[in-house]
């Protein structure tokens, strides 16, 4: 991956959010492959990560340190169809309802704009969006 972008998009989440979190901060460069086979390579641990799924499992891979480096998130997929989740994550992390929203893919709410303007350096998004939101993904690379 090449451009600047593509330096910080990657698709897929526990092998590339695992490695990004568990790595020195010192260290120079990362390289992992996301759930399509690709190769991605950031210059240094992820520090600012939007997710658009999956927000538990990154939750539980970055543990403390997930507060300030989230930066933004799919709020809809919990607030609106799983509540009950979304009550218990607010109560135990207040701080995740302050993140910004980067809407929700399969709603066709996502937005290229809002996410890149959150200066990410990396994007966690599932396999399947490759289909449902090609071209989202292809101005992300």
């Amino acid at each position: 991956m090449s451009s600047p972008l593509r330096s910080w998009m990657a698709v897929g989440v526990a092998s590339l959010v695992l490695a990004v979190s568990m790595a020195p901060a010192a260290m120079a460069e990362l390289t992992a492959r996301d759930v399509l086979g690709r190769t991605v390579t950031l210059q240094a641990p992820a520090q600012r990560i939007v997710v658009t799924f999956n927000l538990e499992e990154v939750l539980a891979i970055l543990g403390p340190k997930a507060e300030g480096r989230i930066v933004g998130w799919t709020h809809d997929y919990w607030q609106g169809r799983r509540q009950w989740v979304w009550e218990k994550y607010s109560k135990a992390l207040p701080w995740l309802g302050e993140v910004p929203d980067v809407g929700y893919v399969y709603k066709k709410t996502f937005s290229v704009e809002k996410t890149i303007s959150l200066k990410p350096d990396l994007v966690i998004m599932i396999r399947g969006y490759e289909n449902s939101a090609a071209a989202e993904v292809a101005q992300l690379e």
